[in-house]
């Protein structure tokens, strides 16, 4: 019996250090990709384990996703060592504040069109990757990137129908 509880208890260690080692891969990769430094090594245990609760938190998620359960992925970026709280002191905004409405919608489905189930606008170069704005408080030039963004993935649907209306027209 003393030699059951003594493999067991040596798996039991195994298993946790690997997953410590496993861990700790991942917090260096983190560092090095994001350019991460800390003041002290209290502050860097701090961060350590605030990095390791979201990362508990993004891999739960994911098992959701994987299971069908959600509709998206998440991943590391570099807020992965900030608090929930942090990154809403941070990086707050009025938006975030305000009740969304529902005031109707001009969208009209069709039937006889077949969509792809999702489609990446970075893939087709409409967009780029997610910035963080930050503190910058240059919405403003955010947005209007958006609204060019925008224009330039319905812009092959206004050229079928102009080219549809000058056609009717006889233009």
């Amino acid at each position: 019996m003393k030699v059951l509880a003594i493999i067991l208890l040596s798996f039991i260690c195994t298993v946790l250090c690997i997953q410590e080692q496993e861990l700790l891969e991942e917090w260096n990769n983190f560092q090095v990709r994001y350019g991460k430094t800390y003041r002290s090594p209290l502050e860097a245990r701090k961060r350590l384990a605030i990095f390791n609760d979201n990362l508990e938190e993004i891999r739960a998620h994911n098992a959701l996703f994987d299971e069908g359960k959600t509709t998206y992925r998440k991943g590391i970026n570099k807020l992965a060592d900030l608090t929930h709280e942090e990154i809403k002191q941070h990086y707050k905004s009025g938006l975030l504040n305000k009740p969304l409405t529902n005031s109707g919608s001009i969208f009209k489905k069709s039937n006889s069109v077949q969509l792809p189930e999702f489609v990446d606008w970075r893939e087709k170069g409409a967009v780029s990757e997610v910035k963080n704005q930050g503190d910058c408080g240059a919405c403003w030039a955010f947005s209007a990137v958006s609204i060019d963004v925008n224009f330039l993935i319905s812009m092959p649907d206004i050229i079928y129908i102009l080219y549809n209306l000058y056609s009717y027209l006889n233009i």
